[in-house]
């Protein structure tokens, strides 16, 4: 075991960097972790796409998407609560297609429903 760990009584404490440990753990079970509304979820890291995704963005419901220097794929899309960091999404766009998993969501809302919408980033393959 090579993470950092104090031995007590009762246990063991790990200690350093909350996002090293999280890393290292999660690697060890083969998934990964994201951060969402003040909650930490562990999820399974899939490096292939589902074969059943449910959610496809083309042009008749979100502008066409921006790939960035970084090969990110940025998508403002309308406001989908359901969807999160690691779900998997189908793009259907001219130079921007196939299964693409979702890295971060940032989503905007007011009280009256008039600016509701999402920036979604999925990673390039």
């Amino acid at each position: 075991d090579s993470l950092p760990e104090i031995q007590y009584n009762n246990g063991k404490v790990y200690h350093g960097s909350a996002v090293s440990l999280l890393n290292s753990l999660c690697a060890r079970a083969g998934g990964s972790f994201y951060i969402q509304n003040g909650a930490i979820s562990i999820t399974n890291s899939l490096n292939s796409a589902p074969s059943n995704i449910g959610i496809v963005f083309n042009g008749n419901n979100c502008a066409r998407p921006d790939e960035e220097k970084d090969l990110n794929i940025k998508l403002e899309t309308p406001l989908v609560p359901s969807l999160n960091p690691n779900d998997w999404v189908t793009l259907e766009f001219k130079n921007i297609s196939g299964p693409h998993k979702i890295y971060k969501i940032e989503s905007e809302f007011d009280n009256f429903g008039e600016a509701c919408g999402s920036e979604i980033i999925c990673r390039s393959k």
